[in-house]
């Protein structure tokens, strides 16, 4: 199992706490594990611990592909028709990964088209730094796990598990936290 955090709209002061709240999700991915910070989508925070299935090297996320650079995924899951979106639509794949197809196609198709054409278990975080937006998507059936939390002042967060998000609305001044 691997897991997946992000954060959106954090000030330059909260980094801080990032770490502490990322690290209660550590256990989902025992062979390794990212955290990244990037200030082109409203101060985004992004992690991802790993446990390998398929491309040990290439599949570490958050994945950015030389093709798409403004393009970053974080995702949980497995994609059983990656190999035939390949063929299908002509994608040149960088990694080994299952995952990838979803940058492909996206950039090239759309977001409603690329979440209707993929079959498998999965839920994921796609930033595009260009347009200045966040996807969030998941399979239909809902089998892997996301969790959110917003304040009433902007700020956002997804994680694979609950306790990933809990105390930020103690540490971090958002006014008002849903979860």
């Amino acid at each position: 199992m691997c897991g997946i955090w992000a954060l959106f709209g954090v000030s330059t002061e909260s980094i801080s706490y990032t770490d502490s709240t990322f690290a209660k999700i550590r256990h989902r991915g025992p062979d390794a594990w990212k955290i990244q910070y990037d200030n082109k989508v409203k101060c985004a925070c992004l992690g991802f611990v790993r446990l390998t299935i398929i491309d040990n090297v290439y599949g570490m996320q958050p994945m950015t592909l030389h093709d798409y650079p403004h393009l970053t995924l974080l995702c949980n899951g497995e994609l059983y028709n990656y190999r035939r979106l390949e063929e299908q639509y002509k994608l040149k794949y960088e990694t080994r990964c299952d995952v990838e197809c979803i940058i492909h196609l996206l950039a090239t198709r759309g977001v409603e088209f690329c979440v209707q054409h993929l079959d498998g278990v999965f839920v994921f975080v796609l930033v595009d730094s260009k347009a200045q937006r966040v996807y969030v998507g998941r399979d239909p059936f809902g089998v892997r796990p996301l969790f959110r939390l917003s304040s009433d002042v902007g700020i956002v967060g997804f994680s694979s598990e609950a306790k990933g998000l809990m105390d930020l609305s103690s540490k971090m001044n958002g006014g008002r936290w849903k979860v």
